[in-house]
């Protein structure tokens, strides 16, 4: 038995070697039993304490069997943020929006996949507006073993629904998973998908296709919510949660005149809309007498086969002149350049010419 102390004294606190200790005990406590000559009904009984508990300790430390999951590590990754202004009529968007984490041996990510915007899709009411998502979560580790995926939504706001449901053609594919719980949504209610792992695998896997984000307002309110994966993985000694938030928002275009002007500041500005009921668009910059301000209009399409805006673009000093315009021919860029000979709040002015469409807006200021 003092080699097992001293086994003990040298192997290191980890799964593996506390795995090797236990075994090491019981092989120290059955040569014990030989050597000492017990009575046969002294060793079973000495057997039937050791192995069981020896047994049940390394179940325990591998994760094969555990009492209430404890965990004992938490970890939120940064949330990743996206938004548009809320567009009319039908419009693909098919965007991924991507968070991550990794950390040594584990890795994981939540994609969501924007398709297709709708409007008035009367998918619960009369004049619903539709946005057309999935979602896809993948996790790895290369020691212990994923124990489970959670995706579940924020609360929603009073006019719409977050639908994790499959009620409208969604499949949902498991890797390495069965499907625990499912809350569809509803108004001021968080939506839920909740999966456990099979066996204890290292990868696991979750698709959720053609899930909806519905709208009941009267095309007056901005709509935000944060759709977050939970992982429970098993990294060998103890049970870790990690979580990966996304939030999405969906936003009102109220910037149709000077005195509504969203204040910006120099950089880039994607997914912007101007369409059927939103004509121009404005924005106002603080600029410095003296200092130069390019501005960039792109309406490129984003997908082939959506509609090809074209817009004019227009720069006024402070005191509302204009100072500078870019409106010749039907183009899908437009840039104008000015140096401040005033100080104070600059206004920059988009306006639709035909059809209708995002553009992203670039502000450079020198």
């Amino acid at each position: 038995m003092e080699e097992c102390l001293g086994f003990f004294l040298v192997t290191e606190l980890s799964t593996t070697g506390l795995k090797r200790l236990i075994q090491h005990v019981i092989l120290c406590a059955i040569g014990s039993v030989l050597m000492l000559n017990f009575k046969r009904w002294e060793a079973v009984l000495l057997f039937s304490v050791i192995v069981p508990i020896g047994l049940l300790a390394t179940f325990r430390l591998t994760g094969v069997l555990h009492g209430p999951l404890t965990i004992s590590r938490t970890t939120t990754a940064d949330t990743v943020y996206w938004n548009m202004s809320r567009p009319a009529g039908i419009l693909n968007i098919e965007e991924k929006i991507t968070n991550t984490y990794h950390e040594d041996a584990f890795s994981s990510s939540l994609n969501i996949h924007l398709w297709t915007y709708v409007e008035n899709k009367e998918m619960y009411s009369y004049n619903d507006d539709v946005l057309w998502l999935s979602l896809t979560a993948n996790a790895n580790t290369s020691f212990g073993f994923i124990y489970s995926m959670h995706i579940e939504s924020s609360e929603t706001d009073e006019y719409a629904v977050l639908d994790f449901g499959e009620h409208f053609s969604g499949s949902t594919e498991l890797y390495n998973l069965t499907q625990k719980k499912v809350v569809d949504g509803s108004h001021l209610q968080k939506a839920v998908f909740e999966a456990i792992s099979i066996g204890q695998p290292k990868e696991c896997e979750l698709k959720m296709g053609s899930r909806v984000w519905v709208f009941f307002d009267e095309n007056d309110l901005d709509h935000w919510v944060t759709i977050t994966l939970e992982i429970v993985y098993f990294d060998g000694a103890i049970y870790r949660q990690v979580s990966i938030p996304i939030r999405l928002g969906i936003l009102l275009d109220k910037n149709d005149s000077f005195e509504t002007a969203f204040e910006i500041q120099p950089g880039t500005y994607p997914k912007l809309f101007l369409g059927r009921y939103d004509a121009q668009d404005y924005y106002k910059i603080y600029l410095a007498q003296g200092q130069k301000i390019d501005v960039h209009v792109d309406t490129t399409p984003y997908i082939a086969g959506n509609p090809s805006p074209v817009f004019e673009l227009y720069l006024y000093d402070p005191t509302r002149i204009l100072k500078a315009n870019s409106t010749n021919g039907l183009e899908y860029y437009r840039t104008v350049s000015v140096i401040s000979d005033s100080t104070g709040y600059w206004y920059i002015e988009t306006r639709i010419i035909t059809c209708y469409g995002f553009y992203t807006l670039t502000v450079i200021v020198q």
